[in-house]
């Protein structure tokens, strides 16, 4: 992954004990299964991002349902990323990945 200038993201803010951080993106690759017949879909997402100058927890702008998360190839438990309403109105909620990342080699 290419070096990513850091210079103009802003540091973390607590936001219940933990110190999220937006995420830059290298790419994503994601795949949709739309049910008609049920209302229903189904998202596969991998994304490749680049961690800050900040060591924190990763923050996702990410309201439905996930059944299943991986982070570097290790299985995730899906409760791990938590909802946690960050005070901006209505849908003001993110999730932060309660396992910190440390900054990018």
């Amino acid at each position: 992954m290419p070096p990513v200038d850091f210079r103009l993201v802003p540091p973390p803010t607590a936001v219940d004990g933990y110190w999220p951080w937006r995420l830059t993106w290298s790419h994503s690759h994601a795949s949709v299964i739309f049910d008609a017949a049920t209302s229903t879909a189904q998202a596969d997402v991998t994304m490749t991002y680049a961690v800050g100058p900040n060591a924190g927890n990763s923050l996702f702008d990410l309201r439905q349902t996930i059944d299943q998360a991986w982070l570097d190839g290790v299985a995730v438990v899906p409760a791990s990323l938590v909802s946690h309403d960050i005070g901006a109105g209505a849908f003001s909620t993110v999730r932060i990945l309660d396992t910190a990342q440390s900054e990018w080699p």
